[in-house]
């Protein structure tokens, strides 16, 4: 039996959130075996540990956009069925008590990673940084001190920032079209020394002279009409990524994705793009001053920007 055969189950079960997990861990489950793969054989197509593919089958755990994405590659599962599974997932999302899970979770080395195959799976990708610099486009000790304001541990906080700066890969990727809009705020914000902050600030202005790389900085003067409280990133226009300050969260709701479009349209409007963002950005560097100051440590939990 094909997977396209397969009658798809409509979720009706609102609101019920075990009942709605088992019935999309039940259509994972049907679709693999028509499929004729084990969980094993789909957790190493879909990049996945076994016992993670188990658990979304017996409903235990929640599977992120990411995974449904991986496994119904793994499974060649038609296009319908995929909607169907992000919709279903969507549902899951909107009946929990936070509106929206978290899907990536762990260490700062996993969320990077996470994130890190999202940026490789976009052709565009555009963002709007309210409170730090873009992560693939911070240097090792500008993503190091910010992973340890998040309240990471050293070691995580250096494995976190090793895979950031794997991430810059992307920008050298002749064919994805990346968009980057900062706040003053961002390049103002100091997360470490001024003197690793100029360098930081130097690394940024280089960047942004890649043909397929651009950043934008919106000035304190720009008036906005709407309130950039939160940082997030927008991959394809399918999903939308949040650094909150109760974790990194993703969406792929239509109408979220929408709002995010407006907003960073009504951003990049607002924004200083080419040689006047790189003056600006100069002007910011050259503000700072040249004696070392250590930052204050935080205990703060905030995850920005991972």
């Amino acid at each position: 039996m094909s997977v396209s055969s397969l009658e798809p189950r409509r979720t009706t079960l609102s609101g019920d959130i075990p009942a709605l997990k088992a019935q999309f861990g039940e259509r994972i489950r049907e679709l693999r075996t028509a499929a004729g793969k084990t969980p094993l054989q789909i957790a190493r197509l879909a990049n996945m540990s076994q016992s993670r593919v188990s658990r979304i089958e017996q409903a235990t755990s929640t599977p992120t956009f990411q995974e449904i994405d991986w496994m119904c590659e793994g499974l060649s599962t038609p296009p319908e069925e995929h909607r169907r599974l992000v919709s279903m997932l969507d549902e899951i999302i909107e009946s929990s008590s936070t509106h929206r899970e978290r899907i990536f979770g762990g260490s700062a080395e996993r969320i990077n990673e996470q994130v890190e195959q999202l940026e490789r799976d976009s052709k565009t990708i555009d963002g709007l940084e309210a409170v730090v610099i873009g992560g693939f486009l911070q240097t090792a000790e500008y993503a190091r001190c910010v992973l340890l304001s998040c309240g990471y541990a050293p070691t995580e906080a250096a494995a976190g920032a090793l895979v950031r700066l794997r991430r810059q890969s992307i920008l050298f990727d002749g064919s994805k079209q990346i968009r980057i809009i900062h706040s003053e705020a961002a390049l103002r914000n100091r997360f470490t020394s001024p003197p690793a902050m100029k360098v930081q600030l130097q690394q940024l202005i280089s960047l942004s002279s890649l043909n397929n790389v651009n950043v934008g900085v919106v000035p304190f003067e720009s008036t906005l009409s709407f309130l950039p409280i939160d940082g997030f990133m927008l991959y394809d226009s399918r999903y939308a990524r949040l650094d909150t300050l109760v974790g990194v969260q993703a969406t792929a709701r239509e109408g979220e994705i929408a709002k995010f479009g407006r907003n960073f349209t009504i951003a990049a409007d607002a924004a200083l793009w080419g040689d006047e963002a790189r003056a600006f950005t100069s002007k910011i560097m050259n503000e700072l001053p040249v004696q070392s100051q250590t930052p204050v440590e935080s205990d703060s939990h905030a995850f920005i920007d991972s």
